[in-house]
């Protein structure tokens, strides 16, 4: 994969009817946060400084609460990929110099995962993975993914009752069946604890000197406050590589170096841009891959 000359789309409302935008060429910063596990924070998250909007500009953002945007990035070579979409909670413009930086702040799914009120009931005898697509049905903006997990034909005898947020009815499913779940791109994913939702070593991104690979990964331990016989206790890989949007949490990646060499999931990444500037990295923290997980 070739990685020259950064380019980027930032896409808020519908520009096309005048209530968004459509910015491509402006300075502009980013910081993405992602976990392969939501249920513990506030799921994924992004950090975006557009400079110089104009007047207009800025107030139309400033009056849109929770208005939908998308930033996709790449390189002239390859094009542009999605790397967050989300709800912008938060809109604040600052004076620095002679510029006026406006800072958006996003969170994937906010709006669905918050705002729903759920109440229903899942009938008895439902399984895991049709409770799972019943709290997913009530998200409107959100697809369905890689839904995988070994609890997920499990039955709920008693049935299973829908309420509070969906945010807080995955947290408490996911727990109770040892589930880990992520909203990336709008898509609902599902694993086991530490697992992957997909096995594939073909199409996974490769990382080595040749596509963007910085500096030399090292190990590091997962959870090591847990017991050995904990799955989430495993050896790990952090590493440092050119901008690459096809790295997902919850997904693998396969390293190349002269340290280290094989297949990891990604547990965590966090993507830092600046379009003039130096950064346009990411940087990922990993578990190992048993090989019997893996699909050749």
């Amino acid at each position: 994969m070739r990685q020259r000359e950064r380019i980027y789309t930032l896409i808020v409302g519908d520009y096309k009817t005048g209530n968004g935008l459509l910015i491509e060429k402006l300075q502009l910063t980013f910081d993405v946060s992602k976990t392969a596990d939501n249920k513990n924070n506030n799921g994924n998250s992004a950090s975006i400084e557009i400079y110089n909007l104009n007047p207009t500009q800025r107030a139309m953002l400033e009056d849109n609460q929770y208005i939908e945007a998308t930033l996709s990035v790449g390189y002239r070579d390859i094009g542009t990929r999605v790397l967050v979409t989300g709800n912008v909670t938060e809109v604040v413009t600052r004076k620095a110099g002679d510029d006026y930086i406006t800072q958006l702040t996003m969170g994937e799914g906010y709006t669905d995962l918050n705002h729903t009120k759920l109440k229903s009931v899942v009938s008895a005898g439902s399984t895991v993975g049709q409770v799972l697509e019943a709290i997913r049905k009530e998200m409107p903006s959100v697809s369905r993914g890689a839904i995988t997990g070994t609890n997920l034909n499990n039955p709920v005898v008693s049935g299973w009752r829908l309420s509070g947020t969906p945010r807080e009815a995955l947290k408490k499913l996911c727990e109770a069946y040892g589930l880990e779940y992520n909203i990336t791109g709008n898509v609902l994913n599902t694993t086991d604890v530490n697992g992957s939702f997909t096995t594939d070593t073909v199409n996974c991104p490769v990382l080595n000197i040749g596509t963007g690979l910085l500096e030399t990964p090292f190990h590091i331990l997962q959870q090591a406050s847990k017991s050995k016989k904990d799955r989430r206790r495993r050896r790990g890989v952090q590493f440092k590589a050119l901008l690459n949007p096809l790295i997902i949490p919850g997904a693998i990646v396969k390293i190349e170096s002269t340290t280290i060499t094989g297949f990891y999931r990604v547990n965590a990444a966090r993507f830092a841009g600046d379009f003039r500037g130096n950064d346009w990295t990411v940087e990922c923290t990993c578990s190992e891959i048993e090989a019997d997980e893996l699909r050749t």
